[in-house]
């Protein structure tokens, strides 16, 4: 409706800014081709993410501020290598000097870092290990997920291999998600510890989780320290609510969410402790999680914790985050990762 308008407008636009642009880094999404029929003598991008997984997702912000004349095709041609099943794989990436010298022409860099003073930031990867019982229980669901994924008559898709061994990640989380026998789980048991410990000593913390069920099931555990809650599933007011109430009042020191509803657009600087009982996919969505603790209002040192289950699919997720983090640095920051 809103491009319809702008479109039919009488007005001529000199300039448009659209914030959040890597939201629409794939060109046949609704919002990618809303965004394609902005037209102005100007146009800017606001993005502190412009790559998330691949170089092409540098490729709709480029095409949109006229920087790029090439098709998508041959876009993603230029900076991907392929191969594997009907050479469609992405298995590595070419020519990221020349995507860099792009970017470094047109695009205007500028960190946290650079613009505010902000207290450190640190990273700590907790490692937990499971019960019998949860560990019994993963290996069956692990069986379950490797005989489906086997019978599968074409090579499973990112997304298929995704929502198969999404159940791999709740058996980790909260084992009660696909067991009613089972609901012991070394994450949730650490992650009621270092709430004690943070809590114990006057700070709040924030908690984040993929599932709402591990969100309900952490609220049910620290039920005596009153936690507010941030889901997909509540109504805008309640939510906008609980964020007001968190970042005010003294006596609500826990807050627990699923990091899709609250990992962006919130502030949650009252706390200077978050921890993940399971993160994102990529780099760029775990940072903007990580950032609702740590921007403007931030006075204390912010400690940001990862639980990962040992011997686990939560150790290949993290590679993934830690592989796209570091692709993104090498393109955007200049930064390698030194061997």
């Amino acid at each position: 409706d809103f491009a319809k308008a702008y479109t039919k407008s009488k007005y001529k636009f000199d300039m448009v800014v659209f914030d959040e642009i890597h939201t629409c880094k794939t060109p046949t999404s609704k919002s990618a081709k809303t965004l394609m029929k902005l037209k102005a003598k100007r146009k800017i991008g606001l993005t502190g993410t412009i790559v998330t997984s691949h170089p092409e997702d540098c490729y709709v912000p480029l095409k949109w501020t006229g920087n790029t004349s090439s098709t998508y095709g041959q876009f993603k041609s230029l900076y991907n290598i392929y191969g594997g099943y009907n050479n469609v794989e992405i298995m590595g990436h070419k020519n990221l000097e020349m995507l860099k010298e792009l970017l470094g022409i047109c695009a205007l860099r500028r960190t946290k870092e650079q613009m505010l003073d902000l207290p450190p930031k640190n990273y700590l990867l907790e490692y937990v290990e499971m019960s019998k019982e949860q560990s019994d229980l993963y290996g069956k669901v692990q069986e379950s997920v490797l005989d489906e994924l086997d019978k599968l008559d074409h090579k499973p898709t990112i997304i298929e291999e995704i929502t198969i061994n999404m159940r791999l990640r709740q058996i980790t989380s909260c084992p009660s998600m696909l067991s009613s026998t089972v609901s012991k789980s070394a994450k949730l048991d650490r992650c009621e510890e270092m709430v004690e410990s943070i809590v114990s000593q006057g700070d709040k913390v924030v908690i984040f989780s993929n599932f709402k069920d591990t969100v309900y099931e952490m609220e049910k555990r620290l039920s005596k320290y009153f936690p507010l809650i941030g889901t997909g599933d509540m109504q805008d007011a309640l939510f906008s609510y609980n964020v007001n109430q968190f970042q005010t009042a003294d006596t609500n020191k826990v807050f627990i969410g699923t990091w899709q509803k609250c990992g962006t657009g919130i502030t949650l600087t009252s706390a200077s402790y978050m921890i993940f009982i399971d993160t994102p996919w990529t780099d760029s969505d775990f940072q903007q999680a990580c950032d609702r603790i740590y921007r403007i209002g931030q006075k204390k040192p912010v400690i940001i914790y990862t639980l990962i289950t040992k011997n686990t699919y939560d150790e290949r997720v993290q590679e993934i985050i830690e592989m796209k983090g570091d692709l993104a640095n090498a393109i955007i920051d200049d930064k390698r990762k030194e061997n």
